[in-house]
């Protein structure tokens, strides 16, 4: 179990107060924040959510905006220490949500700064010392939260400062773009959790903003090594789009990072499928990559046939095999899903977007859409406008 000087060393690495907390809920601190100025005693109501929250992790990190906690298992007992608050970018804006949120009436009341992965660093040693139990960044993640946000919640990047540094080892980066490539999941994982010397580059002076930009680069380059291991490009870029969409989308710097990750590792489960299929679908891709290339048009089978080198009854007999439904429907299907994008993020009218798919009439493709989604057109845009 840990010791008071061991505690005390911990508070001079991460700035931030560390309570022991036992069974029957009694709170030792360790460090010297004042009471008035710690938001576990301002707001008890606070104070207990933590403590109730399941599933119980052996680490349970959490925050507010820019604001990091978090809960350490004890050893032997049915207890936890808690840690925290810090802030993870500078300036007074958290510190002031905070103290309005718990309570807090402290005239300029000021948070702890610490570097998120210096404070992740410290609560895997804090682990350590008082149960043995190792873990990586990448499995620090709040369980209490859906599995989406999960997914959401781990792996590791820092920031740094201006000035001389080594950046991350290429021989590293080669290592996981070619577990991508060879659609080799385990290896892949293992490099994402492995420690090594270097600092990512900075890429803005913005904290939310560098790890976007730099989540973007990563996107980028596993969408290339995807695309090399086999994957259909228009499949590997529609990816990506959604990816980036995404993190552009989010608002705190450690979802954007363990969003990252599983991106990463969606690439390379995409390869090991095309791998897996490739000796016996390798014409089912290829008809797909046509209807993607070909939706401004009226697309046949027997054109996709000629087009791939086959008869077109066995083309039909072997997409249906593996895909489950008729080539014809997968390119209805198709259709009505780019026609889905364009009602969406384009302002063609209905009748403009019947043209563009190459529909015979806006009532032929309103049929079609509605036997696909269950509504017409105009009723799935003006749904989706109202749901914003």
């Amino acid at each position: 179990m840990v010791d008071e000087f061991f505690l005390q060393s911990l508070i001079q690495i991460t700035h931030g107060e560390i309570r022991l907390i036992d069974n029957d809920r009694k709170i030792r601190r360790i460090g010297q924040t004042n009471e008035d100025e710690d938001p576990f005693f301002t707001d008890p109501n606070f104070l207990n959510d933590v403590l109730e929250r399941r599933p119980e992790a052996s680490i349970d990190v959490f925050w507010e905006d820019d604001v990091y906690y978090a809960r350490v298992r004890r050893k032997n007992i049915q207890g936890w220490i808690l840690a925290g608050p810090v802030q993870t970018i500078v300036g007074a804006a958290p510190a002031l949500k905070i103290a309005q949120k718990h309570k807090i009436e402290t005239k300029l009341y000021r948070l702890p700064y610490c570097e998120l992965k210096t404070f992740l660093e410290a609560m895997k040693l804090l682990l350590y010392e008082e149960t043995g139990e190792k873990v990586c960044l990448g499995e620090l993640y709040t369980k209490q939260q859906s599995e989406t946000e999960q997914q959401k919640f781990f792996k590791k990047k820092c920031w740094m400062e201006n000035g001389e540094h080594l950046h991350n080892p290429y021989k590293h980066e080669q290592k996981k773009l070619g577990s991508i490539r060879a659609g080799n999941l385990k290896q892949l994982e293992e490099c994402q959790n492995e420690v090594w010397t270097g600092e990512i580059g900075k890429l803005a002076d913005n904290p939310l903003r560098q790890e976007k930009n730099l989540s973007i680069v990563v996107i980028s380059i596993a969408c290339r090594a995807a695309i090399d291991g086999g994957v259909a490009p228009h499949k590997a870029f529609s990816m990506s789009d959604v990816f980036i969409s995404n993190i552009e989308r989010m608002t705190q710097v450690l979802p954007i990072q363990a969003a990252v990750v599983e991106y990463e590792r969606e690439f390379a489960r995409a390869v090991e499928q095309v791998k897996h299929d490739s000796e016996h679908n390798r014409y089912v891709e290829r008809a797909k990559e046509y209807v993607a290339e070909h939706m401004d048009e009226s697309i046949r089978v027997v054109q996709i046939g000629e087009a791939l080198g086959i008869n077109e009854n066995y083309l039909t007999g072997l997409f249906h095999k593996y895909e489950g439904i008729t080539l014809q429907h997968y390119i209805r299907k198709e259709k009505v899903h780019q026609a889905k994008e364009l009602l969406l993020y384009s302002s063609y009218s209905c009748s403009e977007i019947a043209a563009i798919l190459c529909f015979s009439t806006q009532s032929h493709f309103s049929s079609i859409f509605k036997r696909e989604v269950g509504m017409t057109p105009a009723k799935y845009r003006e749904s989706k406008i109202q749901s914003v």
